[in-house]
């Protein structure tokens, strides 16, 4: 059986960061997911570390590629993915083990599927010294939603988001190699796509985010 939640993370010698990542995966309550590592060609211990760690957990999938960039590592990924839904997650993040409690909310579950990405807004500590918490979207009509894109941080960036899988996959959105604002390009293809507001974007309350670095 496919489970409901794809977990992406491409990595790059982030040997330091991979027992506070994998824990924290491992605490999550909500179970049903499969994790994709992408190990993008690291220098260091980072691949020998994670298949130590990830033995004997049939959750975990760990691919090994040459350095091409986090944009192809995430590509590999999501070609990879059986999930109902994606979430990138960086080797350097942490989430709180009921950042995915909201799929098994009933309150939820009727309507999530009409959704092709899902915002949760969680407060992300940066490196320590500020805290950004997501605006509301607002938004009843594309333009609005394409404005309000280019000027909220929310949409430059990939974490923090779920995507419905079937739909970047038939709509063949992948992450260009950039060395800059590939998330923000990857997130401007989906809304350049999409047909219906109101089952497009949905924010959701009170999860923690942040870097542990």
């Amino acid at each position: 059986m496919k489970p409901r939640l794809s977990i992406i993370v491409p990595i790059y010698n982030g040997s330091s960061f991979i027992c506070a990542l994998l824990n924290a995966i491992k605490a999550l309550n909500f179970e049903d997911f499969e994790v994709i590592i992408i190990n993008d060609g690291s220098t260091d211990d980072t691949y020998d570390r994670l298949i130590k760690e990830t033995a004997g957990d049939p959750r975990f999938t760990l691919l090994n590629q040459k350095n091409k960039g986090v944009s192809i590592a995430r590509n590999e990924g999501i070609a990879h993915a059986q999930g109902e839904w994606i979430f990138f997650l960086d080797a350097d993040d942490y989430i709180s083990e009921d950042y995915f409690d909201f799929l098994n909310n009933d309150k939820i579950k009727p309507n999530i599927n009409s959704y092709s990405m899902i915002i949760i807004n969680g407060i992300i500590d940066d490196y320590g010294t500020k805290k950004v918490k997501w605006p509301k979207v607002r938004v009843s009509n594309k333009t609005e939603l394409i404005d309000f894109a280019t000027r909220n941080k929310v949409m430059k960036y990939v974490w923090g988001k779920l995507y419905k899988r079937a739909f970047i996959t038939s709509q063949n959105i992948q992450f260009e190699k950039f060395k800059i604002a590939e998330d923000f390009l990857f997130n401007t293809r989906l809304i350049q796509v999409i047909t219906t507001i109101s089952k497009t974007v949905y924010l959701l309350q009170s999860h923690i985010m942040q870097k542990i670095y």
